[in-house]
C-alpha cells in the first residue's frame, strides 16, 4: 500500500513539475511585445530566439534521454532542469542586448530538454512498476496546462 502511495506522489510531482514549465512559459510569453519593444527587436529576431531555443532543447533532449538520466537519475536531473529554468525568465527581461537576449535561449531550451525527458522517463518507469497506463494522463494535463495558460493571457 506505501508503494502505492509513493507512485502517485511520484506521478503528481511529474505533472506539478510540467506545470511549472508550462506556467512559467505563458507568463514569458506575455512579456514577449515589452521585451521586443523594449530591446527594439522585430519579428524575425524572436524567431530566431525560438529557433535557438528549439535546437538547444532538442539537443539536450537527447543527451539527456540517453547519457544524462542514466548516469545521475530523473530526480537529479530535474532539479537542475528546474532551477535553470526558474532563472531564466529573470535573465530574459533583465537583458540589455540582442546578443544576450539570444544568448539566454541556450539555458533556456536546455533547462525545458532536461525536464520534459526525465519527466516522460519517471512516468514510463512508474507506469511498469504500478501495471496502470499514466502517460494519457500525464500528456492530458501538459496540453491542459498550456490552454490554461493561453487562456490566462486572453484575460
Amino acid at each position: 500500500m506505501a508503494k502505492n502511495k509513493t507512485y502517485r506522489n511520484a506521478i503528481i510531482a511529474s505533472m506539478q513539475n510540467t506545470y511549472i514549465f508550462f506556467f512559467t512559459l505563458g507568463i514569458y510569453f506575455d512579456y514577449i511585445p515589452w521585451n521586443l519593444d523594449r530591446l527594439k527587436l522585430v519579428e524575425t529576431d524572436l524567431g530566431l530566439w525560438l529557433f535557438l531555443f528549439g535546437m538547444f532543447n532538442l539537443i539536450s533532449n537527447q543527451i539527456t534521454g540517453r547519457l544524462i538520466v542514466p548516469k545521475i537519475g530523473t530526480r537529479n536531473i530535474i532539479m537542475i532542469g528546474t532551477t535553470i529554468l526558474a532563472v531564466c525568465p529573470l535573465l530574459l527581461v533583465s537583458v540589455s542586448s540582442y546578443f544576450t537576449f539570444m544568448l539566454v535561449s541556450i539555458p533556456f531550451g536546455a533547462a525545458i530538454g532536461f525536464v520534459i525527458p526525465s519527466n516522460q522517463t519517471q512516468v514510463s518507469y512508474i507506469e511498469s512498476k504500478t501495471n496502470k497506463i499514466y502517460t494519457p494522463i500525464y500528456q492530458a494535463c501538459s496540453v491542459q496546462d498550456h490552454y490554461l495558460e493561453h487562456l490566462g493571457q486572453l484575460m
